[in-house]
């Protein structure tokens, strides 16, 4: 596979950028976190223009949950309703929504017999009333 990023044949590994380019982006990381813990609430263009950090780096940092917009409005957009969020790929509402239709569509785990027993086995506790 090709690496998105700087176009290097690769072998793939589950992500479609290559080693070198995630070393690289892990370096960044480090930067923009520094940075931010010296300049805390910069802006997306003032870390770029004083980390040397692409303002999409960064954005996909935000985006993969390692960074929050904390007071910048309209950075990250919901990618299922196109609501403003401070980090991630969906708001709330749609995480909520997303998260029950899958409880809807999965199997309810049944009990077995021999689990029944055990718990049964063990006895069950009551407090001793005076």
């Amino acid at each position: 596979m090709n690496c998105s990023q700087c176009g290097r044949v690769f072998a793939y590994r589950g992500k479609s950028i290559c080693s070198k380019c995630i070393e690289k982006m892990e370096k960044d990381f480090v930067i923009v976190r520094r940075y931010l813990e010296k300049h805390t609430g910069a802006g997306i263009r003032e870390i770029e223009e004083n980390t040397g950090v692409n303002e999409q780096t960064v954005m996909q940092f935000m985006r993969e949950g390692r960074l929050t917009a904390e007071g910048i409005s309209n950075v990250l957009k919901c990618d299922i309703c196109g609501s403003s969020i401070k980090e991630g790929r969906y708001c709330e509402k749609c995480l909520y929504d997303i998260s029950c239709k899958l409880q809807s569509v999965m199997p309810v785990p049944e009990v077995s017999n021999v689990q029944q027993n055990t718990r049964n086995a063990r006895g069950t506790m009551y407090s001793k009333k005076s």
